[in-house]
């Protein structure tokens, strides 16, 4: 969760895919663990 001025913003983590993996030695796992915006709300 994020406060800014009268703005919150509510982010959850997501597997995001990826079109080549992110781990050259690990060629099995094709995305990567990222947080993404998931509600906002201006007061």
């Amino acid at each position: 969760m994020e406060i800014n001025d009268r703005i919150i913003n509510v982010y959850m983590s997501a597997m995001v895919l990826t079109k080549f993996p992110p781990n050259p030695d690990r060629p099995d796992i094709v995305g990567c663990e990222n947080l993404v915006l998931a509600w906002t709300k201006t007061y």
